[in-house]
């Protein structure tokens, strides 16, 4: 299901436009809505844009992530794909959840099409979304095992691209946490193919998300150098 079906699309937009009413409507989602805005800093125009949503009512095949936050895959084009993550208040066992037969995609690609010459990856949705709402174009890699040998033809013609690296998962100074290695490991297969690429590690302890959320946008943006 590398290029989904139009039967399959008009299913993921239909659906992923019923979870983003279900996340507006707060009698449904308070908690949901809280852990979005307040603890992870997204505003209502990143939610809207990237048609965040909240399982409230499972759709056929969807009844695995009843409950759980919704994060449509969109192109310039249509949604590709949906990926679900567990709330925070959630006794699921899996933080998050991806729909069976359904291959592991780059997030945020209508990033790619827009008119700029530096374009960043983070690891992570939501690191994506907050990057790109803090003014950095940026795209997301879901899970250090997901980034495949073919993803940096991607990014050939910009003029530099940004690999953000989690800091919190680090041990002193003597381990690289999986984070930095995901980001060399990005940053090192972007070089081979000719791409001018700039490693950012987040301070000790923070995310681009954590980094955004207590340091604010403007931070965020100058930190990376943007």
């Amino acid at each position: 299901m590398l290029v989904p079906s139009d039967s399959s699309k008009r299913f993921l937009a239909s659906t992923a436009h019923r979870y983003h009413q279900a996340l507006r409507d707060r009698e449904k989602s308070e908690a949901v809505y809280e852990y979005l805005t307040a603890e992870r800093g997204l505003t209502e125009e990143t939610l809207g844009g990237y048609l965040v949503g909240f399982v409230d009512d499972a759709a056929e095949g969807h009844e695995a992530a009843s409950g759980f936050i919704s994060i449509p895959y969109l192109t310039s084009r249509c949604i590709v794909d949906i990926r679900f993550r567990r709330p925070p208040d959630s006794e699921k066992p899996y933080k998050y959840y991806t729909l069976p037969g359904h291959p592991t995609r780059v997030f945020g690609t209508w990033a790619i099409d827009q008119s700029v010459r530096t374009i960043a990856i983070s690891e992570g949705e939501i690191d994506a979304m907050s990057a790109t709402q803090a003014g950095i174009p940026c795209v997301g890699i879901p899970g250090v095992k997901a980034w495949k040998d073919y993803y940096p033809r991607i990014f050939a013609g910009y003029d530099e691209v940004v690999v953000f690296s989690d800091n919190d998962d680090t041990k002193g100074d003597e381990t690289e946490g999986v984070g930095l290695k995901f980001a060399n490991t990005v940053a090192r297969d972007l070089s081979e193919v000719g791409v001018d690429t700039r490693v950012v590690l987040m301070p000790e302890g923070h995310d681009v998300n954590s980094f955004m959320k207590e340091e604010g946008e403007y931070e965020l943006r100058a930190y990376a150098g943007a």
